[in-house]
């Protein structure tokens, strides 16, 4: 029973351990426009040394939309 609860313990902690770690992640925009060009654009950035919220965060905040004299354009991103 101590083994169990000593190894449900240490896997706990190990989990929690990782959920919280900085690291890499990759923010994948994709850009469809309409108007003088027509057509979908896909540019992935590298986010460096960032947890998994500071980065969805981040990555969210490169998302755009509007329109200048009839040409449209709505961005949208997700990590990868």
């Amino acid at each position: 029973m101590k083994k169990g609860l000593l190894f449900l313990g240490s896997a706990l902690v190990i989990s929690l351990s990782l959920m919280s770690c900085k690291k890499d992640w990759v923010c994948s925009c994709s850009t469809t426009t309409t108007g003088m060009v027509n057509g979908t654009f896909t540019e992935d950035s590298t986010l460096v040394d960032l947890k998994k919220n500071d980065a969805e965060t981040k990555c969210s905040s490169f998302e755009s939309s509007g329109s200048v004299m009839g040409n449209t354009w709505d961005t949208n991103c997700a990590l990868k």
